[in-house]
């Protein structure tokens, strides 16, 4: 019995873990996630996980353990930090009674402890017992298809790595690009502003070289044209005196 329950939870565990990887895998092709939030993921939604509940074996994003605090103040959640105590949650034990799980309900699909089948799994017509389910497991073709499944989504990862690593190198090669365009960019308009201020400075020398000379030459006639009336006034005057004197 003791190989049989082990052989099973084996199983769940192993069955849990992978559709943790293969849901944080599937649902969207450009994230991939060591573990996925369970309460998004039923939403559909695929954000990574910074925190697991043991008590409610659940793995939880930034948002949902603000939530998950609120309603379960006395559950020890655990981060990033202690990842190494998230996968060594118990998958036998009933995350609403704290029971044994002992039956599956092929109906709904769901684990229950005996307190599960009381309350809502009365009226199911298919109930196995744990227990009968994992007599003889060793032989079935589900455990003998185990290592197939492993090694399918062993390479299923080494198929996302390597994806991932190329995005990685086209993603630094794009930087590299677009760097080296803003460079140039960057170098034509400077020799734009460049030309322009040495334009702009050549119109100008000319500019006012011209006023200079213009304003040059209004003095010089303003000064004649002074000279030229201090002599008529001068010549008047002695015009004036000799005629006085006659």
């Amino acid at each position: 019995m003791q190989l049989h329950k082990f052989t099973f939870n084996f199983l769940f565990n192993f069955m849990f873990t992978y559709k943790m990887a293969t849901t944080s895998m599937y649902i969207a092709s450009d994230q991939v996630y060591d573990y996925s939030c369970s309460k998004c993921n039923e939403d559909g939604k695929n954000i990574e996980a910074q925190h697991f509940c043991p008590e409610c074996e659940h793995y939880l994003c930034e948002n949902c353990v603000k939530l998950h605090k609120g309603y379960h103040s006395k559950h020890t959640v655990f981060g990033r930090g202690d990842i190494q105590k998230w996968v060594g949650f118990s998958m036998d034990i009933c995350d609403q009674h704290g029971n044994n799980l002992e039956f599956h309900c092929d109906d709904h699909q769901e684990l229950c402890c005996h307190v599960c089948l009381a309350l809502w799994h009365r009226h199911c017509n298919n109930i196995s017992h744990l227990p009968d389910l994992a007599r003889g497991f060793l032989k079935t073709e589900e455990f003998k298809q185990l290592p197939v499944a492993l090694d399918n989504m062993r390479s299923r990862l080494d198929e996302l790595r390597n994806a991932r690593m190329k995005d990685q190198a086209s993603h630094e090669d794009s930087y590299k690009n677009i760097l080296a365009e803003i460079k140039a960019l960057r170098k034509e308009i400077n020799f734009i502003f460049d030309q322009l201020e040495k334009k702009t400075v050549e119109e100008l020398d000319s500019m006012m070289k011209h006023l200079e000379k213009s304003v040059k030459d209004d003095i010089e006639t303003c000064a004649q044209m002074h000279h030229q009336l201090k002599n008529m006034v001068k010549k008047l005057q002695q015009m004036s005196g000799k005629h006085k004197e006659t």
